[in-house]
C-alpha cells in the first residue's frame, strides 16, 4: 500500500467566511497545522500533495511558507502545487489527478482547514471503501435527496473523502477532467454558489450518476462540519459552529475551530438522514415437510438454523436485534427442544429473541407478530426465511442506505415483479426476503390493522398472500424496488419439473442473498431471465 495512496490537500492563503481568529492574523496557520497533524499521526501515504489556489497578492506569503515545508512526512513524500485560484479545493483536485491519473490506486482528497485525527486513517478509508459493493465514493458525510434534505442531488456533503483511480477514470473519459468550475465569479457568494454547485455537488454526483453508491463512515466515526459564525446573532456567547454529523461515534476528522480548541456551539444534527437507525432481522423457521428443498433437511430439520446462526455469525453487521420466529405445529417440537438448546443469546453482539407460535399465517404472519410486538423499538425491519442467507459484510447497512436512495420506498427486496395478468396486474416483491422501515410498515399497519397474511395453511392461498403483502406498500402510495442495480438473484425454483436455479440481473458479478442449494454448493441447473421485465433498469436519480 505505500506507493497507492495519494493524499490532495487544497490549500488557500486569502480571506475565508468562516476562518478563526488566529488565522485572520497568520495565513499560514492552517497549513502548518495540516503538516503538524500529518507529522503526528500513524500513515502509510504513497504521496502528499499541497495544490494552492493562488492569487497574485499571495506570491509573497505563498513563498515563505514553501520554504517550511518538508519534503517528507512519516517518510512520505511531499510535493507543493501552485495554480491560479478559480474552482476552488475541486478544480485544485482536478489538476493533481490530471498529473497523476492511475500512476495512484486511490486518492485521500481534504482540504487544509480539516484535520485527520485517527492513526492509520488511510488504512481506514481503504478497507472501508472496499467493504461496500459498487461504491464509486467514500464521504465524510454523504447527503441523500430521498430524505427530502436541502440538495437536490446525491453527493459528498464534506470535501473530506476517498475514491479509486479506476472511478475518476471513467469520470475522466466522460469529461475529460473531474468535474469543476472552469471559471470565476466577481461577487464572492455567486462563486461560492457556483463552485458547490459545479464542483463540490456535481464531482460525486457525476460519480453516482455513473452507476456507483456514494457512502460515507457514520457506522464508524462521526463528521463534525464547520459552519463558520452564522449563528452568532442568536448565540452570541459562541464564536463559531458546528454541524455534529453521527454524534454518537468519535470524530475521524476535525474542522479547524475544534482542533484549535475555539469557543464552538456544536450542534448534534437530528435530521432523520443522519440519525443511527435501529434494525430488527426477523427469519422465519420452518421444520415441515416442504414441496422442494435439499436432501439434507430431511435427515436434519435443524440444517437451516444451524446455517443461519453460522451465516450471521461469518458476514459482519450492525444488526440491533435478530428474532428467530419459529411456525410449529404439535409434531414438531421435538425439533423445537433441540433448536433452542443451539440458539446463541448473541451474535455478534446482537441479541437474539425467540417468538414461537403456531403454524398459521406461513413466514407473513410471523412477521405481522414480530412487528406488532416490537414496531415502537426498530427504525427497519428485515425479513427473511429460513433457507435463504446473506452472503455481504456490511448488508444491512447497504440495504437501509439502498432503501433511501429511491424515492418514495416502500419495501426493497432482491427481485421486484411488474403487474401482469398473472399477478392480477398487481406489482409485488418475488421474493420473501426484504426491508421496509417502520414508517412505511406503519402505513400498512393502519390500512389494515396487521401487516398482509392469511391465517389458512393453503400454499396457493399463500402465494397470493405474498403478493399482497407488497402490493399493500403500493395501496398506501409507495413504491417496492430491487438490488438489481447491484447485485445477481438466485432464486430457487419450488415445482417439481422446473430448472432448480433461476438466475435474474446475471450481468452483476455478486450475490447477495443465495438460497440453501447454492450456500451448500449442491450440483443443480439453472437458466438466466433475460425478458423485459428482468432487464437492466436505470440507476437510483433515474427513476423519476
Amino acid at each position: 500500500m505505500n506507493n497507492s495512496v495519494c493524499y490532495v490537500c487544497c490549500c488557500y492563503l486569502g480571506d475565508r467566511r468562516g476562518a478563526i481568529e488566529k488565522y485572520n492574523q497568520d495565513k499560514t496557520l492552517y497549513i502548518k497545522e495540516h503538516i503538524k497533524s500529518l507529522q503526528e499521526i500513524e500513515h502509510k501515504l504513497g504521496r502528499i500533495v499541497f495544490v494552492f489556489n493562488l492569487e497574485e497578492e499571495h506570491r509573497e506569503l505563498f513563498e515563505k511558507i514553501k520554504n517550511e515545508i518538508p519534503n517528507q512526512i512519516r517518510n512520505t513524500e511531499v510535493e507543493v502545487i501552485e495554480r491560479e485560484n478559480y474552482g476552488m479545493s475541486y478544480a485544485a483536485f482536478n489538476d493533481v489527478y490530471t498529473k497523476y491519473r492511475t500512476d495512484f490506486d486511490y486518492y485521500i482528497f481534504n482540504e487544509d482547514d480539516y484535520y485527520f485525527n485517527v492513526n492509520n486513517f488511510d488504512t481506514y478509508l481503504i478497507n472501508k471503501f472496499n467493504s461496500y459493493i459498487n461504491i464509486g465514493y467514500l464521504a465524510a458525510m454523504a447527503t441523500n435527496p430521498a430524505w427530502k434534505f436541502m440538495h437536490k442531488y446525491t453527493h459528498a456533503g464534506n470535501s473530506v473523502g476517498i475514491t479509486k483511480s479506476s472511478i475518476l477514470e471513467e469520470l475522466w473519459e466522460k469529461f475529460g477532467c473531474l468535474p469543476h468550475p472552469k471559471q470565476k465569479k466577481d461577487d464572492e457568494n455567486d462563486d461560492y454558489k457556483l463552485n458547490e454547485s459545479q464542483g463540490q455537488i456535481a464531482q460525486t454526483n457525476e460519480i453516482f450518476k455513473l452507476g456507483y453508491n456514494i457512502f460515507d463512515i457514520r457506522e464508524d466515526y462521526s463528521c463534525p462540519h464547520s459552519t463558520g459564525f452564522n449563528l452568532k446573532h442568536r448565540h452570541p456567547q459562541f464564536d463559531y459552529f458546528v454541524d455534529h454529523h453521527f454524534y454518537w461515534n468519535k470524530p475521524l476528522i476535525l474542522p479547524a475551530c475544534m482542533r484549535f480548541n475555539e469557543n464552538v456551539f456544536c450542534t448534534n444534527v437530528c435530521d432523520p438522514q443522519f440519525q443511527s437507525k435501529r434494525s430488527c432481522y426477523v427469519i422465519n423457521f420452518y421444520f415441515g415437510d416442504r414441496r422442494r428443498t435439499i436432501p439434507e433437511f430431511e435427515s436434519d430439520r435443524l440444517i437451516f438454523l444451524k446455517k443461519q446462526i453460522e451465516v450471521l455469525s461469518l458476514y459482519y453487521h450492525n444488526l440491533d436485534k435478530i428474532i428467530f420466529t419459529f411456525n410449529v405445529e404439535k409434531e414438531h417440537y421435538k425439533y423445537l427442544n433441540d433448536a433452542l438448546k443451539i440458539i446463541p443469546k448473541k451474535i455478534q453482539n446482537t441479541d437474539v429473541e425467540v417468538l414461537i407460535r403456531d403454524n398459521k399465517g406461513f413466514s407473513y404472519g410471523a412477521w405481522s407478530d414480530s412487528f406488532e410486538k416490537n414496531r415502537d423499538e426498530y427504525d427497519y425491519f428485515i425479513f427473511n426465511e429460513d433457507d435463504y442467507f446473506v452472503i455481504e459484510n456490511n448488508w444491512d447497512e447497504y440495504l437501509i442506505r439502498k432503501y433511501h436512495t429511491l424515492p418514495d420506498t416502500g419495501y426493497l427486496c432482491p427481485i421486484q415483479r411488474n403487474g401482469d395478468k398473472w399477478n392480477d396486474y398487481k406489482p409485488h416483491a418475488g421474493h420473501s426476503f426484504g426491508i421496509a422501515s417502520t414508517k412505511s410498515l406503519n402505513k400498512v399497519w393502519e390500512k389494515y390493522g396487521h401487516l398482509p397474511h392469511s391465517l389458512e395453511n393453503n400454499y396457493k392461498l399463500q402465494e397470493k398472500i405474498q403478493h399482497n403483502f407488497s402490493y399493500a406498500f403500493f395501496e398506501v402510495g409507495l413504491r417496492v424496488y430491487d438490488i438489481r442495480e447491484d447485485y445477481r438473484v438466485q432464486f430457487a425454483m419450488t415445482e417439481d419439473g422446473d430448472q432448480d436455479i433461476w438466475r435474474l440481473f446475471w450481468w452483476n458479478e455478486k450475490d447477495f442473498i443465495v438460497p440453501a442449494l447454492i450456500l451448500l454448493n449442491k450440483p443443480h441447473t439453472w437458466w438466466e431471465s433475460w425478458d423485459g421485465p428482468c432487464q437492466r433498469r436505470t440507476n437510483l436519480e433515474k427513476y423519476n
